[in-house]
């Protein structure tokens, strides 16, 4: 039942009150399956909300709107189950041999929606950070700092596991050089966009990925415009590291994968990978090089122009196409 400050919503009460069973909804493939979260125990959701294909849910509309009667069974088992419900992190970590306490962290989360596997959300973005480790190892490499993997749980739910992390090692936040985060589409990384202070050392670590495979020149360029940090979670883990103020940047993906056929759908699985497999052994190859290149600097990469000071901004575009920050 609802609370007096916590009322059903207007139509789900007419429903209700009208004897419904539950609500149908019309939805083209891939069908999207979304959370189904309430902000306490007392607001249970009353009705079911089933999706149907639109082909299926066309024909059962005509034969309604035609007079016809219409039985509709469906199986439906939903649980609850009072809280909290305990979530693990993953953490590899390469130690470094003369700065260990420093690191450079690659991350990305390995939860899912229930409609798939997450073999694209996030399977495609953790695995070739996972292969960067392996190979830096399988190489006998010794970096001077440490190079960890992470894999956050509960991102979909709120980035639950980068949170906690961000604020279980506040001693580290200091000592996070960069923090690499991938999420999106199967690919190949073809470049990077980095602060002014960075372009120099990032250049020199990145010149032997120029000509690495000729279908994927690496491409590095400068971005100008420091942001600020963000003051609330966004869209990806590496926003609970910048909401700290760590430095984070994201890699360019060429791909032709459209991303919106797996963002949350029954087929975010694993077969969807396949067709991009040199994509991805790329990726795990320009990941590898450039955090076992970043981790080997003689100084950590400077937070000078990674994000705005505190305060309020005012960001300009002009109509010459100039941007002015003030």
């Amino acid at each position: 039942e609802y609370s007096d400050s916590q009322l059903m919503p207007p139509l789900t009460q007419a429903l209700v009150d009208a004897g419904a069973l539950g609500t149908i909804q019309r939805a083209p493939l891939p069908l999207k399956i979304l959370d189904g979260h309430v902000d306490s125990w007392d607001q249970l959701p009353e009705l079911p909300d089933i999706k149907l294909l639109d082909t299926q849910y066309d024909e059962i509309r005509g034969l309604a709107e035609a007079g016809e009667p219409v039985e509709l069974e469906f199986d439906i088992r939903n649980w609850f189950k009072m809280g909290p419900i305990t979530y693990h992190n993953i953490v590899g970590v390469i130690r470094g041999t003369t700065y260990p306490d420093e690191y450079v962290i690659l991350g990305g989360h390995f939860d899912s929606f229930d409609g798939g596997t997450g073999g694209v959300d996030d399977g495609s973005g953790f695995s070739p950070g996972m292969e960067a480790l392996r190979l830096i190892a399988a190489a006998g490499g010794k970096p001077k700092r440490s190079v960890a993997m992470i894999l956050f749980a509960a991102e979909e739910i709120g980035l639950v596991g980068s949170q906690d992390w961000v604020a279980d090692n506040a001693s580290l936040h200091d000592k996070i050089v960069t923090m690499i985060n991938r999420d999106g589409s199967p690919g190949a990384i073809d470049g990077a966009t980095v602060p002014p202070g960075w372009y120099e050392d990032l250049q020199r670590i990145t010149e032997p990925l120029v000509d690495l495979n000729p279908r994927w020149p690496f491409e590095l360029s400068v971005n100008h415009y420091p942001s600020t940090k963000p003051t609330s979670p966004g869209g990806s883990d590496h926003s609970s590291f910048a909401m700290a103020g760590i430095p984070t940047f994201r890699f360019s993906n060429e791909t032709d994968y459209s991303y919106r056929r797996a963002w949350h759908t029954l087929y975010d699985t694993y077969s969807e990978l396949v067709p991009y497999t040199e994509h991805q052994e790329h990726s795990a190859l320009v990941t590898a090089v450039v955090a076992y290149g970043i981790a080997n600097l003689d100084e950590p990469l400077t937070r000078e122009g990674t994000y705005l000071p505190d305060g309020l901004f005012a960001d300009i575009s002009t109509t010459s196409g100039a941007r002015v920050i003030t």
